[in-house]
This record gives C-alpha cells, sequence and structure tokens, in this order.
C-alpha cells in the first residue's frame, strides 16, 4: 500500500506544480489574435452554435468542444480556457514522468519533468490556449497506452491508442496524421527485425486502426447529420493545407533549415530530434539483435511518436512550437545524455558507476538547458512583477491581468459596441480583422457567416463571403466594423478615434 502511494505521489506532485505554474501565468495578458482564435469557437458552441456550420475554427472540433464545455461548466470568461490549458499542462507532466520513469532512472525522470515545466513559453510569451496542448496531451496518451499494450500485450490498450491517435487528428491534425504514420511504422520495424510474425502485424494494426477509425466515424456521422461536413472540410483540412503550403519556406532546403532551427555554439530544439534519431538507430539494431526488448520497444514507441511531433516545428519554429514539438524527445535527450556517459565510464574505469552516471548527466542536462531556463526566470518574474490591472469589462476578460492602457483599451472597444447597441437595438458588429475575440465582447453580435476572421489566405476557402457577401450585408446593414487597418474601413464609413493598441484595430460607423 505504502509503495503504491508513492508512485501516485510523484505524478500527482508533479501535476501540481505544472498546474501551480502554468495556472499563474494564464492570467497574465490578453491576446486578442490568437486568444480570439481559440475563444470564439468555444464561444459560440457553448452558446449552441454548430461548429464549422455557424462558427469558425482552423483546427480540429476536439479542441472547441473541450473548451466549450468548459466554458458551460465554469462560466463563459476567457480565463476558463486559460486555467483549462494549464489543467491540460498538468496532465501532460504527469504522462511525461510515467513513460520517462520506464526508460531512465527515477531521480532523472524527474529532473527531466522538471526541465520541461521550466522551459515552456509562457515564462517569455504570453500563455495561450492553443489547440497544440490538447493534441500533445493526447499524443501522449497514446504514447502511454502503446507502451503499456506491449508491456501487457492486452488489446483494450492498443484500441485506446488508436483512439487517442483520432483524438489527437481531432485537436490538431497534421499531429494526428503524422502520429497514425508513426504507430503503423512502430509496427512495421518490429516485423522487420522478426519480433513479431506478419500475421501478428496484420492483427495489432487492425486493432489499431479500429480504433482510429470508430472515434472518426462517430465525428464525420455528426458534423455530417448537422450539416457541417463542407465548412469542416474547408476549415480543417483545407484551410491546414494552405497555411502549410503557403509558407515562403515550403521547399526542401526551407523545410530542413525550419526543422533544424540552429543556434551557437549547438541549438538545444536541434538536439532533441537528433538524439532522438540516434536512439532509434540503436535500438532498432538491439530489436534486431534481441537485446533489452522490452526497453527497446519503450524507446521506439516514445522516438517514433515524439518524430511525428518534431513537425511542429514546421512552419513556425517559435518559442511556443519548438516547445510543443519537442516536448516527447526530452527524456530520449536526458537517455542519449545517460548512455553515452554510462559508455565513457564503462571504458574509463570498467565499472558501472549509477550514480555517477547519473551525476554526469545532470551536469550536461545543466549545461544545455541552463542559461534558457536563466533566461526564462528572468523573464518570467519581470513579467509578473508590471504593475497590472484586473479587467471588469466586457465581461468576457473578468479575472485577465493586464496593463493599465491594455485595460482602457478592451473597456473604450466594450464601451463603443455598448453605446452602439444601445442606438441600433437591432444592429450588429462584424469583424474584418484578424482578431476575432472582438466578437465575444457582446452577446447581441450574430455571425453572418461561419468565418468570423479575415485572414488572406481564407479567401481560396471561402472566395464568395470576402467578395459578396460582406460588402452587400454591410451595404444594406450598417453594422459597426472593426478592421485592422485604415484601407479595409468599408465606402461610406468614418474611423473612430480609437486608443493606441497593439493590434491597430479600428472601429468605424456610417459616416454622417
Amino acid at each position: 500500500m505504502t509503495v503504491r502511494i508513492y508512485k501516485s505521489f510523484i505524478p500527482l506532485f508533479l501535476f501540481a506544480v505544472t498546474f501551480t505554474v502554468a495556472g499563474y501565468f494564464s492570467r497574465i495578458g490578453v491576446d486578442a489574435h490568437h486568444d480570439g482564435i481559440m475563444f470564439k469557437p468555444a464561444f459560440d458552441v457553448a452558446r449552441g452554435s454548430m461548429l464549422f456550420r455557424d462558427t469558425f475554427t482552423q483546427y480540429g472540433a476536439l479542441t472547441t468542444l473541450l473548451q466549450a464545455g468548459a466554458l458551460m461548466l465554469f462560466g463563459k470568461y476567457l480565463l476558463t480556457i486559460q486555467v483549462f490549458t494549464a489543467f491540460f499542462y498538468g496532465l501532460i507532466a504527469s504522462l511525461l514522468y510515467s513513460i520517462y520513469q520506464r526508460i531512465l532512472p527515477k531521480s532523472l525522470s524527474v529532473i527531466t519533468v522538471f526541465l520541461w515545466i521550466f522551459m515552456s513559453p509562457y515564462f517569455l510569451v504570453p500563455f495561450l490556449p492553443w489547440a497544440s496542448v490538447y493534441a500533445l496531451f493526447f499524443q501522449l496518451l497514446g504514447t502511454y497506452l502503446l507502451i503499456r499494450y506491449e508491456e501487457h500485450v492486452n488489446n483494450s490498450y492498443l484500441f485506446g491508442a488508436g483512439a487517442a491517435t483520432a483524438a489527437t487528428f481531432l485537436t490538431r491534425q497534421p499531429g494526428g496524421v503524422f502520429m497514425l504514420c508513426a504507430v503503423y511504422a512502430y509496427f512495421f520495424c518490429t516485423f522487420i527485425t522478426k519480433n513479431i510474425s506478419f500475421r501478428q502485424l496484420i492483427r495489432v494494426l487492425y486493432l489499431y486502426t479500429c480504433g482510429v477509425v470508430l472515434i472518426m466515424s462517430c465525428f464525420l456521422i455528426w458534423i455530417a447529420t448537422n450539416g457541417a461536413f463542407g465548412d469542416f472540410w474547408l476549415q480543417s483540412v483545407r484551410l491546414a493545407y494552405i497555411t502549410g503550403t503557403g509558407r515562403t519556406n515550403y521547399t526542401i532546403l526551407g523545410i530542413i533549415a525550419t526543422l533544424f532551427p540552429g543556434g551557437h555554439p549547438i541549438s538545444l530544439w536541434e538536439l532533441f530530434p537528433t538524439a532522438t534519431i540516434f536512439l532509434s538507430i540503436v535500438f532498432v539494431i538491439a530489436l534486431k539483435q534481441k537485446q533489452n526488448i522490452k526497453q527497446a520497444k519503450t524507446v521506439l514507441i516514445t522516438a517514433a511518436i515524439g518524430l511525428s511531433a518534431w513537425t511542429q516545428y514546421y512552419p513556425l519554429n517559435d518559442d511556443r512550437h519548438v516547445f510543443w514539438g519537442s516536448t516527447q524527445m526530452f527524456g530520449l535527450l536526458t537517455l542519449a545524455f545517460f548512455t553515452v556517459c554510462g559508455y565513457i565510464f564503462r571504458i574509463s574505469f570498467r565499472k558501472h558507476h549509477r550514480k555517477l552516471i547519473v551525476g554526469c548527466t545532470c551536469v550536461i542536462l545543466a549545461y544545455f538547458f541552463g542559461p534558457l531556463i536563466v533566461l526564462r526566470f528572468t523573464t518570467g518574474i519581470e513579467r509578473i512583477r508590471q504593475p497590472y490591472v484586473r479587467v471588469y469589462k466586457p465581461d468576457i476578460l473578468r479575472g485577465m491581468l493586464v496593463t493599465a492602457d491594455e485595460a482602457y483599451y478592451y473597456s473604450f472597444v466594450y464601451n463603443t459596441i455598448e453605446t452602439y447597441f444601445q442606438n441600433n437595438p437591432g444592429g450588429n458588429v462584424i469583424n474584418l480583422s484578424a482578431e476575432s475575440l472582438y466578437g465575444t465582447f457582446d452577446p447581441r453580435i450574430k455571425n453572418i457567416h461561419p468565418v468570423n476572421i479575415v485572414w488572406f489566405w481564407l479567401y481560396d476557402s471561402y472566395p464568395d463571403h470576402f467578395i459578396n457577401q460582406i460588402p452587400s450585408y454591410i451595404r444594406q446593414n450598417k453594422p459597426l466594423v472593426t478592421t485592422n487597418v485604415l484601407d479595409y474601413i468599408p465606402d461610406g464609413y468614418c474611423p473612430l478615434v480609437t486608443p493606441p493598441n497593439a493590434y491597430s484595430i479600428v472601429l468605424s460607423l456610417p459616416c454622417k
């Protein structure tokens, strides 16, 4: 009983630390663009709208449905999905430990998870309730279930891993596609190395695929019966393709440069995939030679799915995406250092000094992670010490902490919308900017089309909406319009004097 409590304590402790740290930073700052992308569809669904058909999301439905559920349970505030995302960060920390402690000494497993916690991007930049966090949870859940399957050969784990893969797709589409390919590659590897027969290969792929197909079938039936399949295809499939291929670095050399960010003297973000590829080769050989089969399978499952997440580096390898993309590879980098240190000790001293090897590994980790963690600590402390103001209006921002200028700006936008509706009870607010958050400032704002945000790459998906529907609606209904720049202001509209803001948002009304 005592041993069981001790085993449960460590993942619970790591969950609590992560949730506390992430939860604290989740309150600081409002990003009208990124927060709006996630909050607007969840807000609409929580009020009864049909996803894709009535409101726009570029990601999978499950992210929005989870966040909409949180809004219905805990209140329709941005802070709700911020803290809800921090909760998922905590779950991720627990899963990381559960995976790492199977391939590393427990002490190094705990240290590695702490390194992951304090390498988080929200120390440097605003916390985001982004789909990548939810996709990362399901990706790790699928990894854990596959490892459990190899440990116990229980079909339910294999089926559950397939369901987790589908859930990964339904939170972040590319992540699910690459994860599916990675799992197939792992099982083909066990077949090629003669650890399973061809008949067993077909059986495991069948059971795993059944889990994927079941979840995807339920989802497709749901959106088809609600008349949302066409919009789902345009928003979550076609748009994802356009976004990825529309980048200027969509070439072989551009993709390679994005996947290997570089740095001086050695980029930590390059070391993650490099170490993972190195371990994959080492343990494929071990599997072929029937050495340490249990550990080899665990490492190869973790490495295969970890490399599938590496694709998050592309097309944007900023602080957030490289962190999400490398999360599963943190433990593999530690294992690579641990393996190299063990090899050196065996060559030098002819003995396996485990404690010294662990200590040597910690020194190497400190060398690579130390400067980046110090940067995050100093930047995080500076952000915490800023003189923030608690937001009360609009209601959806209640509880968030922003600067005094930001609080004044959001209050101005809210009061302008409120005054507009007082003078125009049957009016509406149309967003022609990239910040859909403003569409949630007042419950009287109605979507005239599922797309409530303006991006240049959305024109290919909904050309008629931007060319005909929006201009026609504005001419006939004279709504309040929000735009990013003055060039977007409709004919016959005059801009209001708007306080300076980070997003260059302009409010405009029909000229008098």
